[in-house]
């Protein structure tokens, strides 16, 4: 992108050469008993018009690498630490350095001004520079006023997460000859440790032929396009902060470098290179916070990159179907694919659409369009931290949707009857799930059961029945669905009312299935699955199936937990020398009818129909994992074995319990295949809910699993 006004920044210090003649050369340029410029005071520039747009944030991704507060080290040591510029070279180029042990002192708590107590003195070209004094600015950007409305408003966003606010601003004053130096250096993002120009010199003073920056002023609220307006966070980073070995570096990128040598100060905005910036010395790029104008959309959809949304469709009489639709954004941020996954089987799976994501004249920062190859247009908009997607057409999808299931009717309409062995105990529906006949004949029950309503939305394998045979609660009846639908239950009734049924009580009778001649014809419309276990014996995070469909093929996934399918291969089918064997893909394929479950055999891994998934074994699905909120904070090793808690504070009422969760790494105990959400890790409880997003560590009381108390945090990765 082209810069239209030249903005001159002075992150070398502003020790601007005029020429091939540095300012430094001349010796009569200094004179250590002048008096320092530690009391200069800052001109405040006018309250800049923002140009925010609002909608989608980057500073609001905080799973990704730039927004986590320790990245590389802990964000609260720039506050001990202190800004050095050791010299600048020949060519005028900075050499800086971070120091550790320092101390600073509060100059003014309102600006969030810091100066340095040992501040060293540094030199430029060889000379000395005398009465050094360096700055640093928590939060507040020194050129604008600390309570007006650009400090104000960009503290945070509105989403609440930390903004302006991670930001440390740095000056640098000193003494010479002639003039006395007062500089503005650059901001540093405390969370992702890159660097940023935020002032450029706007007035110049002549001293022996050389030009002296004598005053400074903000690159926010300079209009570089169409009068769209950006923050000195939307350049391109010029540099970063490191730590390794215990020792921190400041790295600046070389083509900044280069441009210093040249005296060319004009900051860049997109132009550093194609990616978003790194912490390696070839990592040059752009920010990863310029993303708020309309022409920078298809930039923020490489942001949701393979990110995947889902929602269940609902019904024309606004039921939950048995679709759930997933939406998945390419890798590079230029497609959407929709994906369909029908419950059971039950009906035909449709093939995938791909759309184009693209741009209108209604286009905005969060909003664009779709487009298929059937010339169809929609209008979309990603909204909640990039956790949402909403469509034109109202359908909302969201990356934590929690599935409960089709709605009871849709489950049971399509006629299924359940059944024992020997037929005496038979449920069967009529084909819109609304009547239920029930037959036991060795307990002489022969009843019609009315449909009243399911339990509740999030329980839709439950539903309550009603016969006319009895008074008050007598004739209701609960009826319970398990393992994927494939067992009924009926439970027991009460005279309590329709609601009161003992749902522990009951027999289950398992879906019958019709065998047929042929092996094709077994399978067909079914669905087999399978998770595996690791070399460890845990549950694995992937998802292993077979789904046959009326066109004679079988179609392989392999579906990673709470993500679409990352692998689909469509195989044909063939028939074997009786009903139960087969090909699949040429592979032998046996098929055993004789359980309530019907199972496949293929390659030597059985898939079995209305498989009761597991999921994934706990540890499988908290490896490498971080969740936070507020002062809280968990991070799972790489192989979930080791958990680490902490928590910047614990408030008082808290503190007085008598036992308390206390921060520090724990060690797993165990977990079960029974409940692959729960686990123990140095005997506190540890669980997790909703898809896995959130997670949960409680003490427990040593009587059952009761909790005393418990710290509930989000998934930020």
């Amino acid at each position: 992108m082209k810069i239209k006004s030249l903005v001159t920044t002075a992150i070398a210090l502003s020790l601007l050469v005029s020429c091939n003649h540095g300012l430094l050369k001349d010796p009569r340029l200094y004179n250590p008993k002048k008096k320092s410029a530690v009391d200069t005071e800052i001109t405040v520039a006018p309250e800049p018009d923002l140009g925010l747009t609002g909608g989608v944030d980057a500073f609001d991704f905080t799973d990704e690498w730039y927004n986590q507060a320790d990245e590389g080290f802990p964000h609260t040591d720039f506050n001990t630490m202190s800004l050095v510029g050791t010299y600048f070279d020949n060519n005028n180029v900075p050499q800086y350095a971070m120091q550790s042990g320092d101390v600073w002192v509060t100059r003014d708590t309102a600006k969030g001004e810091f100066v340095h107590a040992k501040a060293p003195n540094t030199t430029g070209q060889g000379y000395e520079i005398k009465n050094v004094h360096w700055y640093q600015y928590r939060g507040l950007n020194p050129l604008y006023a600390a309570d007006g409305t650009y400090n104000s408003v960009l503290q945070k966003t509105a989403q609440g997460n930390p903004k302006l606010s991670r930001f440390h601003f740095y000056r640098f004053t000193g003494d010479t000859l002639s003039p006395s130096l007062d500089n503005f250096l650059f901001a540093v993002d405390t969370y992702s440790k890159l660097m940023f120009a935020f002032a450029y010199p706007t007035k110049m003073e002549s001293v022996f032929g050389n030009n002296v920056p004598k005053a400074w002023g903000p690159t926010d609220g300079e209009a570089y396009k169409d009068g769209t307006v950006y923050q000195f966070y939307m350049y391109d980073p010029v540099g970063y902060v490191t730590k390794e070995n215990g020792k921190y570096t400041v790295v600046m990128y070389k083509w900044f470098e280069e441009n210093l040598a040249k005296g060319n100060y004009i900051p860049t905005l997109g132009e550093a290179g194609g990616d978003v910036a790194k912490k390696a010395t070839n990592g040059a790029g752009k920010s990863p916070f310029n993303n708020h104008d309309v022409d920078n959309f298809l930039i923020n959809m490489q942001l949701f990159a393979g990110r995947t949304f889902m929602y269940r469709e609902k019904t024309s009489d606004g039921r939950n179907s048995l679709r759930k639709i997933i939406y998945v954004i390419s890798e590079d941020g230029a497609t959407l694919t929709k994906k369909t996954e029908v419950w059971n089987g039950i009906e035909d799976t449709p093939a995938d659409v791909v759309y184009t994501i693209g741009t209108d004249e209604h286009s905005t920062a969060t909003k664009g369009v779709i487009s298929g190859e059937d010339g169809s247009l929609s209008g979309f908009e990603i909204k909640d931290e990039g956790k949402t997607i909403v469509f034109n057409n109202g359908i909302t999808a969201t990356t934590t949707f929690q599935d409960y299931g089709p709605d009871w009717l849709e489950r049971v309409k399509h006629n299924p009857v359940y059944t024992t062995v020997d037929e005496k105990t038979k449920y069967t529906f009529t084909d819109n799930g609304r009547t239920l006949q029930f037959v036991d004949e060795d307990g002489g029950y022969d009843y019609t059961y009315t449909f009243v309503q399911q339990y509740s939305d999030n329980v839709r394998y439950r539903a309550v029945y009603k016969t006319d045979d009895g008074w008050a609660g007598f004739g209701h009846a609960g009826f319970w669905l398990h393992e994927h639908d494939f067992f009924i239950e009926v439970t027991k009734r009460s005279a309590a009312g329709a609601w009161a049924v003992d749902w522990s009580m009951g027999y289950r009778t398992p879906l019958k299935q019709e065998k047929k001649g042929s092996f094709t014809e077994n399978v067909k419309g079914k669905t087999f699955s399978l998770r595996e276990r690791d070399n460890e014996g845990l549950y694995d995070v992937d998802l292993l199936s077979y789904y046959f469909g009326p066109d004679g093929k079988a179609t392989f996934t392999r579906t990673p937990w709470n993500l679409a399918p990352v692998e689909s291969i469509d195989y044909t089918v063939a028939d074997g020398g009786d009903g139960n064997t087969g090909t699949v893909n040429s592979q032998q394929a046996t098929l055993d009818t004789s359980g309530t479950h019907w199972t496949l055999t293929i390659n030597g891994k059985t898939y079995t129909m209305g498989y009761s998934d597991p999921g994934p074994s706990f540890l499988n699905r908290v490896k490498g994992a971080t969740y936070r909120r507020g002062n809280t904070s968990y991070k799972f090793s790489s192989d979930g074995k080791t958990l680490e808690f902490s928590r910047d504070a614990i408030p008082v009422l808290e503190a007085i319990w008598w036992v308390q969760v206390k921060p520090g790494t724990y060690t797993y105990d165990q977990g079960s295949d029974k409940d692959n959400v729960i686990a123990t890790y140095g005997g506190y409880r540890v669980h997790l809910y909703s898809n896995d997003s959130v997670v949960k560590i409680a003490t427990v009381s040593g009587v059952g699993d009761a909790s005393i108390m418990e710290w509930e945090a989000d998934r930020a990765n």
